[in-house]
C-alpha cells in the first residue's frame, strides 16, 4: 500500500559550532536541535493531515567561512538532519525524516 502526502512545516533551529581552525578560512563542526510543526491541512478525506504533525530533529554540520573583510564572511555549511521524535497521524507508519542539505550565505558583523 502506498501513501501520497505533502508536508509544509515551520520550525526553529538552535546550533552550537566549535571552531577547529581560525584564520581567513575558518573551519567549524556543529550540532543542533530543531523543532518543526506541520501546517498543511487535508484538502480531501483520504489525504494526509500534516497540520497536526510535530518533529524534533538533530542536525550535524560542518561549516567553512571565508573572511571577505573585517565585517563580512561568506559561509558554506553542509549538514545532515535526522528525526528523533515524530508525532503525526499517518496511521500506517511513522515518517522519520533523514535528509542531507547545504546552506550558504553571508555573515555580517555590525
Amino acid at each position: 500500500q502506498s501513501v501520497n502526502y505533502q508536508m509544509r512545516n515551520v520550525g526553529v533551529t538552535g546550533n552550537l559550532l566549535y571552531l577547529l581552525k581560525s584564520g581567513r578560512l575558518q573551519h567549524y563542526v556543529g550540532v543542533g536541535i530543531q523543532y518543526q510543526h506541520g501546517l498543511q491541512k487535508m484538502q480531501r478525506e483520504a489525504e494526509y493531515n500534516n497540520a497536526s504533525s510535530q518533529y524534533i530533529n538533530y542536525q550535524l554540520s560542518y561549516r567553512v567561512t571565508y573572511k571577505l573583510n573585517d565585517s563580512a564572511k561568506f559561509f558554506v555549511q553542509p549538514n545532515l538532519v535526522r528525526t528523533l521524535v515524530a508525532k503525526e497521524a499517518l496511521g500506517l507508519f511513522t515518517n522519520k525524516q533523514y535528509r542531507p542539505g547545504i546552506a550558504f550565505g553571508l555573515l555580517y558583523q555590525f
